[in-house]
């Protein structure tokens, strides 16, 4: 198939099949008389990895190395690939966490700001005064969340 045809069926627009290309994460399965591309059911395939892993939150070199590890024994590929995985579900539940205490800081901040008797410049001090005590709060809570992922990983190993 043709760039146009494979753009079609992977919904990957032409400049980023051949950003793909230059990149080494898909081949052209051959050339034509004409100097155009052939494209087989691989590069469709690995297309539609590409691009679905992409919405996982995987960078492109990330996602090439997995192109890379599929190319070898299927256990082996298996393997590594359940580690990353396992890896990118770690660091989401941290960022999750994270999250979540912002989420919650900036909740008691509003709640703050609407039960604060000085609005304007009056209540500006007291208002930056518990930022701070909130951003120290979630530096705390951040390196707690890093050190318990660090000893769970250590225990996995």
């Amino acid at each position: 198939m043709l760039i146009l045809e494979l753009s079609r069926k992977s919904g990957v627009s032409r400049h980023t099949i051949r950003y793909y290309e230059k990149l080494g994460m898909i081949k052209a399965r051959d050339r034509r008389e004409n100097s155009y591309k052939e494209y087989g059911e691989e590069a469709l395939y690995s297309l539609l990895f590409v691009d679905r892993v992409k919405r996982l939150g995987f960078s492109l070199a990330e996602i090439k190395d997995f192109l890379q590890t599929l190319g070898r024994s299927r256990k082996t590929a298996s393997e590594i690939i359940e580690i990353k995985l396992e890896s990118r579900i770690q660091d989401l539940d941290n960022r999750i966490a994270e999250l979540s205490l912002i989420r919650s800081d900036v909740a008691a901040l509003l709640h703050r700001c609407r039960t604060n008797p000085y609005k304007g410049q009056e209540g500006l001090k007291e208002l930056v005064e518990s930022l701070e005590k909130k951003s120290a709060s979630i530096k705390a809570s951040t390196k707690t969340h890093a050190t318990e992922a660090s000893s769970l990983a250590a225990s996995k190993k």
